[in-house]
């Protein structure tokens, strides 16, 4: 399902990952190693547990069945530090998520290919 909507080579993803979070519970601010994440939201949560990209200034609430897509990568290969992201606390309720994580093998063949360096995408 996952490669019906982006478009990606499915045959390049790692397993299904499933995370549960407790109250209390959350995930520090990072960047990840694949080419793309897609994390899927299981449930609802009462209060917290927001997914955050402070260089962006995004702030995403989970809603069961809503998923996220972002590319770690910018089209010439180089990572996309805007991409550093975490996860709130929970304050009330659970969170469970399933994330599918594309790797960058095969992938450069499915977006295109940028020829000129652009001073202004640092």
């Amino acid at each position: 399902m996952s490669s019906r909507l982006t478009g990606l080579d499915p045959n390049t993803t790692e397993k299904l990952q499933v995370n549960s979070y407790a109250p209390g519970e959350h995930f520090h601010l990072h960047h990840d190693a694949y080419y793309t994440g897609m994390p899927t939201e299981l449930t609802d949560v009462e209060e917290g547990g927001r997914t955050v990209f402070p260089a962006l200034g995004l702030s995403v609430k989970p809603r069961k069945g809503s998923a996220l897509l972002w590319f770690n990568l910018r089209s010439d290969g180089r990572p996309d530090l805007r991409t550093l992201h975490g996860g709130c606390p929970v304050i009330r309720g659970f969170k469970w998520i399933a994330n599918k994580w594309f790797n960058i093998k095969s992938q450069m063949f499915r977006r295109p290919c940028r020829l000129q360096y652009d001073e202004d995408d640092d």
